[in-house]
């Protein structure tokens, strides 16, 4: 089952990415956000972890980096953008604010999603074999 989820279209790879990426914008810079969202920011720090683990693994599946170069392009291009979220927030919005804990939790998230892709790579590679 693994190797089918690597190897779907390009296309529906980029548009499951696309979406989550449009998810978390939206999430991240509303300011009325519904009364069981207010209510999920208790765990404020869980999930700006867990949402950066899945933003880096969904783009890295998306694209599929041969190169490590690229693969740690890419995690560091979801970290960047994990900041600009976090200054949008401070900057486009009334009720949110820019926070340190927030942008620590999002790269630890990121690098924690490319970890575990890094694992799924490997284990694909040796039911390969």
């Amino acid at each position: 089952m693994l190797k089918q989820l690597f190897s779907l279209p390009a296309y529906l790879r980029y548009s499951a990415f696309i979406t989550y990426m449009i998810l978390i914008t939206v999430l991240s810079l509303r300011d009325d956000l519904p009364d069981p969202v207010q209510k999920a920011l208790q765990f404020d720090l869980v999930l700006h972890f867990g949402a950066y683990l899945v933003f880096s693994f969904f783009i890295l599946w998306a694209i599929q980096p041969k190169n490590p170069i690229y693969f740690w392009g890419i995690a560091v291009f979801s970290m960047l953008y994990g900041f600009l979220m976090e200054y949008f927030q401070y900057t486009y919005t009334n009720t949110r604010i820019f926070s340190f804990p927030d942008m620590l939790a999002n790269v630890l998230g990121v690098v924690t999603g490319a970890f575990i892709f890094m694992l799924f790579l490997r284990f694909l590679i040796t039911q390969n074999q």
